[in-house]
């Protein structure tokens, strides 16, 4: 009886333990994280030659000038990804040519690099029709 009083006195303290609230606060200042958005001509995607165009905005504002990174991925081993190094222009967008090689669900990601030097990436899912 003692050692299931011990036993439970330990677990109630490791449940109390992990409930604390860490000591490191929030910053307050800290700049928004990029959005992005991206659609696709043609809409719905088909396979073949396609463009995306990618608008990047922070805090509202257009996100001038910022590289972006994107590939895309299917859901099959062994498949190469599409990849793509460009550069937004002064209204935060840009036009990607892209080439869907197969049928089937993609996942294009497209990862940011702002202006401090942080990356933001985000991940767009599609089904490329047959």
């Amino acid at each position: 009886m003692r050692k299931i009083l011990l036993l439970f006195a330990l677990v109630a303290l490791c449940c109390l333990a992990s409930c604390r609230q860490t000591d490191t606060p929030t910053p307050n200042g800290a700049a928004p994280a990029a959005t992005i958005t991206i659609t696709t001509n043609p809409d719905p995607p088909i396979i073949g030659e396609s463009t995306l165009t990618i608008s990047l905005t922070q805090d509202g504002a257009p996100l001038a000038n910022a590289p972006v990174s994107l590939r895309g991925d299917m859901n099959m081993a062994g498949m190469k990804p599409v990849l793509a190094d460009v550069t937004t222009g002064d209204d935060g967008t840009v036009d990607v040519p892209f080439s869907w090689s197969m049928g089937g669900d993609w996942i294009v990601t497209v990862t940011v690099t702002l202006a401090d030097g942080s990356q933001v990436s985000q991940d767009f899912n599609y089904t490329v029709a047959t």
